[in-house]
């Protein structure tokens, strides 16, 4: 079986020669690096957020980006409805869950996401997946594992917090080498 590092050229090389459509709701702090990395990589951003025009946007894209940096409530709306559309879809839904744990209105967005949408990938600093991994095993997330490996969602939740707890900057160079061209 290959490796995530011998297929990072591979899927990026995918990634430029289909040019895909990526939403992304993003903040303000961020907008202009979002879309800009999204042309980096030969793709072509959108950053429709309006609540009333996102699901159509949707649509017509191949991904989405959500953005909690600076989140309002008319936003997380939008993030709902056009989550909703991209997974019908079958869109990938990537969630940068910015200052999770910082406050009960930001960590309730989060879960609220994680039980509305099926997210693919998480992208975050460690505070950000450790504050996700203390709330979310109590959703559907765990509630998937414990049917699947049995156990309750304490045996869960202590696993991925003993193993988070023990990563090392070490350890992901070992896991993940990425060799430049």
């Amino acid at each position: 079986m290959e490796t995530l590092t011998k297929k990072i050229p591979e899927l990026f090389e995918r990634v430029q020669k289909s040019c895909p459509v990526i939403e992304s709701i993003t903040n303000v702090v961020t907008v202009n690096d979002c879309a800009n990395i999204v042309l980096a990589s030969n793709g072509a951003p959108t950053m429709a957020e309006h609540k009333d025009e996102v699901e159509e946007i949707q649509a017509n894209c191949h991904g989405l980006v959500l953005n909690i940096g600076n989140i309002a409530y008319e936003q997380q709306e939008a993030m709902i409805r056009a989550g909703k559309v991209a997974n019908q879809l079958r869109h990938p839904i990537v969630l940068d869950p910015v200052g999770a744990g910082a406050s009960k209105m930001r960590n309730d967005a989060i879960e609220k996401l994680f039980k509305q949408l099926k997210i693919q990938a998480v992208r975050g600093n460690i505070s950000e997946i450790k504050a996700i991994a203390s709330f979310a095993y109590s959703g559907e997330l765990a509630n998937d594992y414990v049917k699947e490996h049995g156990g309750g969602t304490g045996m869960f939740r202590m696993a991925l917090m003993d193993a988070m707890s023990n990563m090392t900057p070490e350890c992901l160079l070992k896991g993940l080498k990425v060799e430049k061209r």
